[in-house]
């Protein structure tokens, strides 16, 4: 029995090596679209009986080849295009990527050629399930961009997601009673956002109209009693960086304006208090001697005698 059966075999093993030479060879990458019919649903709870199906192992192997399709990008695209069409139908990754890589281009490209690039970032921004480190990479990029673009543009393009991004950040800290930025909601993007619109102020990159007209108004917003703990708190490092970008010249010494500043050293909680506390000495430069000696120094005489340690 056993000579027959090797002679049948190897008999069986000829015929078939015939038939492979006599026949055009079929690549693999062919026969993807027939292998999900070779296996069902019941040839794989067969083989799974004894170990790892090796249907499910070609699905999720013939699955992974399509998705690369997906995440193609044509060699040779100039810069600029690729990272337009990764922020249109990227992937999370790819987004991040092209976002963190937002500064050099520009860099390398005229202010003008990007703008539709900056207005796509906006829109990518504005995504409901946008990945937490997407919207980190915008905010550090965006603020990179502070000293590469002219103001208009900068205005236009660059300061509305900032603004927007920090009121979202702010809003998403609800009625919470946090301590601190560090408890926010988010706090890494929260943190991302505030450094990169402040640096940007500071450094004086925004015209004093774009101040009175747009940025004051938001913090003055931001910092209404009804607002939450982060959102006064907000309020109070851009006035800062207003007074010191832009002195009086960006209406932080007005008077409503100043009142809003000093009612902040009153407020109810000690992080909200203690915050404006640190902007005191940029508000005071801004005034001048004689008026930071009114009620600007009242006002910091009463915080060194502040219940709060943290505080004085």
């Amino acid at each position: 029995l056993c000579k027959t059966a090797v002679s049948f075999t190897s008999k069986l093993l000829s015929e078939r090596r015939h038939e492979c030479t006599s026949h055009t060879f079929t690549p693999f990458w062919a026969l993807r679209g027939a292998m999900f019919q070779l296996f069902g649903d019941e040839d794989d709870a067969e083989l799974s009986k004894t170990g790892p199906s090796e249907a499910e192992m070609i699905k999720q192997r013939t699955a992974a080849a399509e998705d690369v399709v997906v995440l193609e990008v044509e060699e040779g695209v100039p810069e600029l295009q690729r990272l337009t069409l990764l922020l249109k139908r990227g992937q999370p990754l790819q987004k991040l990527s092209a976002l963190e890589s937002l500064s050099r281009t520009v860099r390398e490209h005229e202010g003008s050629a990007c703008d539709q690039l900056l207005q796509l970032v906006a829109s990518v921004l504005a995504e409901p399930s946008l990945d937490e480190s997407c919207q980190e990479a915008a905010a550090v990029g965006l603020g990179e961009l502070g000293l590469l673009l002219e103001p208009a543009m900068l205005e236009l393009r660059v300061l509305p997601p900032m603004l927007k991004a920090l009121q979202a950040g702010a809003d998403a800290s609800g009625g919470s009673s946090s301590q601190s930025l560090e408890d926010a909601v988010s706090e890494d993007v929260l943190r991302a956002w505030l450094g990169s619109l402040v640096a940007l102020v500071e450094a004086g990159r925004l015209s004093a109209d774009a101040m009175r007209r747009t940025v004051l108004p938001f913090a003055l917003a931001q910092g209404e009693a009804a607002r939450p703990v982060v959102s006064r708190m907000v309020c109070c490092h851009v006035l800062g960086a207003v007074a010191a970008g832009y002195g009086e010249a960006g209406g932080i010494c007005e008077q409503g304006t100043l009142s809003h500043a000093l009612a902040l050293c009153q407020d109810t909680e000690a992080c909200v208090r203690a915050c404006m506390g640190l902007q005191l000495v940029r508000l005071g430069t801004a005034l001048g001697p004689q008026r930071a000696s009114g009620n600007l120094l009242s006002e910091l005489m009463e915080l060194t005698r502040d219940e709060q340690p943290e505080v004085r």
